[in-house]
């Protein structure tokens, strides 16, 4: 589950003080978790665009931190009062959510490739976040998520040295390596993929691994990336259903942690009504069902691998 209370809070660490929207989602978010299911929640202090802090949410909605007076008109992550807002916020969530896994930050490299000035202060403040709840939450565990497809060679135009440096650089802050890879979103588009991919994920980290967020297209969605420029890229029900399949049979093999799908039902219902850009559709025919409510071939894969026992 990701919130979208994941951006800074400033509120204090009370859910009594939240803004009402926020309150309302979570409530629901709650109601829908079915009893006894292990949960892992997404929280990150990183803007959605990873170059920069997160703004604050209201009930009016993302919002610049300036709203907020001083001194939020000049944050930074070496702000004081920044990371004590996010420690806050971890520790509202915590409470509301009792989550089994903590996702503190939310593909974090791209800051590295996208804010490179910023990443030190980060680095830091990541530090800090991490050493603070793992002292207050013994039993929770910590994490955070990177793409994993700007570390590996020919994926995408990253420099993948800088990237793993990256990831080296906040090892030690996170107790699995989350990796989150969409193919289609990569140099392969929806192409063929190397045969070696999960061997060369398996040298990036010493951390157990897991799959935080994947998914493939499994319709054809053409989006316009520039001027008179487009790019049509070519999913279909079977490239979604092998792309699912390789993936829970390298997870598998390789004892990664678990696996996230995004997303259960393709959205375009929601685009209809919110206006989606072409950057807000790069998952809307994701789904393991179809706009029209019926399942794809992936959900039966996805279902099969997940009615298998529990291997502990």
């Amino acid at each position: 589950m990701k919130l979208h209370g994941g951006q800074v809070s400033a509120v204090g660490a009370n859910f009594d003080n939240y803004p009402s929207a926020v309150q309302g989602e979570w409530t629901g978010h709650l109601q829908r978790i079915p009893s006894g299911h292990h949960r892992l929640v997404s929280i990150t202090p990183i803007s959605i665009d990873r170059n920069g802090l997160a703004p604050y949410l209201g009930n009016e909605g993302a919002q610049p931190l300036a709203v907020l007076g001083e001194p939020w008109s000049s944050v930074d992550f070496s702000t004081p009062e920044v990371l004590q807002a996010f420690l806050n916020h971890a520790r509202v969530v915590i409470e509301v959510f009792t989550p089994d896994i903590l996702v503190v930050g939310i593909e974090v490299n791209l800051l590295r490739k996208l804010a490179p000035r910023d990443w030190a202060d980060y680095v830091e403040f990541q530090r800090q976040v991490y050493q603070t709840l793992r002292a207050e939450n013994r039993s929770l565990t910590l994490m955070l998520s990177f793409t994993a497809a700007d570390m590996l060679d020919d994926w995408s135009d990253t420099d993948t040295a800088t990237q793993r440096q990256a990831l080296r650089d906040v090892e030690d802050y996170t107790e699995i390596f989350g990796i989150s890879i969409y193919p289609y979103l990569t140099r392969h588009l929806t192409g063929p993929l190397p045969e070696n991919l999960f061997t060369e994920l398996a040298g990036l980290s010493s951390r157990p691994y897991a799959i935080t967020e994947t998914g493939y297209f499994a319709a054809e969605q053409t989006f316009e990336i520039g001027p008179e420029l487009t790019v049509t890229f070519e999913g279909t029900p079977q490239k979604q259903q092998d792309w699912l399949a390789w993936v829970l049979r390298e997870a598998d093999r390789r004892d990664y942690r678990f696996v996230i799908n995004f997303v259960n039902r393709d959205y375009d219902a929601l685009c209809e009504v919110a206006m989606c850009t072409d950057a807000q559709r790069d998952w809307q025919a994701t789904g393991l069902i179809n706009a029209a409510g019926n399942p794809r071939p992936a959900l039966e894969t996805w279902e099969n691998d997940l009615a298998r026992p529990l291997r502990r």
